[in-house]
């Protein structure tokens, strides 16, 4: 076990260094991590193409008030160089990260200069990403990081346990051409 720089104890392919860097859009430089808890959010075997780790980030305004608790989810490469290869995190990696910071936002701008108010968000809101914790460098490595929404937590409801009814009521009211 290490300590990261947030205080928190991780083994270390559950660190994610300078993780304010990466948060710094989402909470403000107003506020500062305090706590972060992280744990591994499937069980070894389960994910080969990734380590995808819980974090339960407490933050609280720079005076020491306001202290709120951010649930989050971290996608980290593979450790094994054999599964970084097999997955290519090389291009595979590269994609999600500007899947995630420029199509999703894109696609929610055209959205909104079509004039749709009702802006389909279909996607986990992304706090932050990165291939490399150099900013000059284009290869990702061990300090590449996804930091996405815990759908868990927000109330998403995986579609395999929603049930006939559930998904019925959620979309009786669109048709095929939208609603």
């Amino acid at each position: 076990m290490t300590e990261n720089d947030n205080g928190a104890n991780c083994t270390g392919d559950e660190e994610i260094r300078n993780l304010s860097d990466l948060l710094v859009n989402h909470i403000g430089s107003d506020k500062k991590i305090v706590e972060v808890q992280t744990s591994r959010l499937t069980a070894p075997g389960e994910n080969y193409g990734s380590i995808m780790l819980k974090l339960d980030i407490g933050v609280e305004g720079a005076n020491g008030g306001n202290r709120q608790t951010l649930h989050m989810v971290a996608k980290k490469i593979p450790t094994l160089k054999m599964i970084q290869e097999i997955f290519n995190i090389q291009v595979t990696y590269k994609k999600e990260v500007a899947f995630y910071m420029t199509v999703v936002p894109a696609l929610h701008e055209f959205q909104r200069e079509m004039g749709i108010k009702d802006v389909i968000d279909c996607f986990a809101k992304c706090y932050g990403a990165r291939i490399s914790l150099d900013i000059d460098s284009d290869e990702v490595d061990e300090d590449a990081a996804l930091i996405l929404e815990n759908l868990h937590t927000s109330g998403c409801c995986p579609l395999h346990s929603c049930g006939y009814k559930y998904t019925k009521s959620k979309t009786e009211n669109h048709t095929a051409l939208g609603d």
